[in-house]
């Protein structure tokens, strides 16, 4: 069940992560593994960021016909230390490998994420090019998120 959501998932994701203590909250560039929704900021170094990507539809209720859907979002890693880019991003995926209907609230509204479903392991993507001293680690996912009020 996916109902009109008034935040993407990505945002709602982000909040998840903060409130699981996977990720701070954005208020001073310095804040380490700061989590951030479809924007890689310059800095700092250690930083996550939650993207919206292309989801599942599972067809439709029978009785009230809305449609079913399984958000995509993406979760990308980076730190300038590979190792311990690993580690968060393993920390990351652990985090949400364990949500099970969790509430979220933004501004007035509160979602429910029934699940995070990952899409398979922690993906080591390479550096960030120009600056190739920072690594980059992506976790795919879909989420089953509704608005409850």
């Amino acid at each position: 069940m996916s109902g009109r959501l008034l935040h993407s998932p990505a945002r709602i994701i982000r909040e998840l992560l903060i409130d699981l203590s996977s990720g701070s909250a954005t208020s001073d560039l310095t804040d380490d593994w700061g989590a951030w929704v479809n924007t890689l900021p310059d800095s700092p170094d250690e930083v996550i960021t939650v993207n919206d990507t292309t989801g599942l539809l599972n067809g439709r209720e029978m009785i009230a016909g809305e449609v079913l859907t399984m958000h995509g979002i993406q979760i990308i890693v980076r730190d300038n230390d590979q190792s311990e880019g690993y580690v968060k991003a393993n920390e990351v995926a652990v985090a949400m490998d364990g949500v099970l209907r969790s509430s979220v609230t933004i501004d007035s509204s509160t979602y429910l994420v029934q699940a995070i479903s990952r899409k398979g392991d922690t993906i080591y993507v390479g550096v960030d090019v120009p600056r190739s001293n920072l690594h980059l680690y992506s976790i795919n996912a879909t989420a089953s998120i509704c608005k409850t009020s």
